[in-house]
């Protein structure tokens, strides 16, 4: 913003991970390539390194940007990839089916990485959608040395099938209605003054989210909705290797346990938990945490790789 208020030029979020030094970002002033596109469905966050790189898939709003917070922990040799929502500016179609959503990622990551063994982390939603393309990608030939899970589980029981775009807006009403306003607000009755709620909603709190005018946040609530309804849509398929959980020791819920991944995974899930609410997994502390976690991971990962 004070780049914005004193240069005259709208820098993105995408410019800030291409460009992280002062020199650079001059650089990148200079040359007028600081207007990238930081809703891109592919967002290099660290290109350089040597080692395999490191894919995260997004949380349920569809931007993937707070997976930076992992730079300042992650092995400097490691790339770091992250993949965002189709939809974020209001572009249509978005995609209709899991398998869809599955493809379109995993031939951005082939994009990049043309061939296995992959690396794939998911927070919250992502991670779901990482087990989804972890098993894809393995029922297609493809190696997948890790599948990390940041606090992520499958659908709570009851609402698998509850894909009613008026059902889940009231679901996410009545969410954030418990976090903002203790509970007290009833579900507006008519659907406009419903999703002007929600979209309120979105802009008070401390993800990213609260940068976006409400326009932009309507255009998140699309992705979200559809990110919703097309998980709870099917039963997720069987990952036939192994899986590390990393757990959010302080948002645990009765139905979100290491426990209900184990009929969808074949091999072992290891366990690891950190002191954080799941919301909060992507600050400081937390992130040296879960890198603790991903250094001990990775070389497990790279020998099981090279076998």
């Amino acid at each position: 913003s004070r780049v914005r208020a004193v240069l005259g030029v709208e820098l993105t979020v995408r410019a800030v991970f291409d460009a992280p030094t002062p020199a650079a970002m001059a650089a990148l002033l200079d040359d007028g390539s600081a207007d990238r596109d930081a809703f891109g469905v592919l967002l290099p966050l660290r290109r350089a390194g040597a080692r395999p790189p490191l894919f995260c898939l997004p949380p349920i709003a569809g931007t993937s940007w707070r997976y930076a917070g992992l730079l300042r922990a992650l092995d400097p040799d490691v790339p770091l990839y992250a993949l965002q929502s189709r939809g974020l500016t209001g572009q249509r179609p978005l995609p209709a089916t899991m398998p869809q959503l599955l493809d379109d990622y995993a031939g951005l990551i082939r994009s990049v990485q043309p061939e296995g063994p992959y690396h794939l982390v998911g927070w919250s939603f992502g991670g779901n959608l990482a087990h989804g393309l972890a098993a894809r990608m393995a029922a297609e030939g493809d190696r997948v040395a890790l599948l990390a899970i940041l606090d992520a589980y499958p659908a709570e029981p009851g609402r698998r099938g509850r894909t009613d775009r008026r059902t889940l807006l009231a679901d996410m009403f009545r969410e954030y209605a418990t976090v903002y306003d203790g509970g007290d607000v009833q579900v507006p009755p008519d659907d406009p003054a419903l999703r002007a709620g929600v979209v309120d909603y979105l802009g008070r709190g401390r993800s990213e989210l609260r940068y976006l005018d409400p326009e932009q946040r309507s255009c998140v609530l699309d992705v979200m909705l559809n990110n919703a309804a097309i998980a709870l849509a099917d039963e997720p398929p069987r990952y036939p290797g192994d899986m590390v959980l990393v757990v959010a020791g302080r948002s645990r819920k009765d139905w979100a346990t290491p426990e209900s991944w184990k009929a969808l995974v074949q091999g072992d899930i290891r366990v690891h938990e950190v002191d954080a609410r799941h919301e909060d997994l992507m600050d400081p502390g937390s992130v040296e945490q879960i890198c603790a976690v991903l250094r001990a991971e990775l070389p497990v990962a790279a020998e099981r790789g090279a076998r």
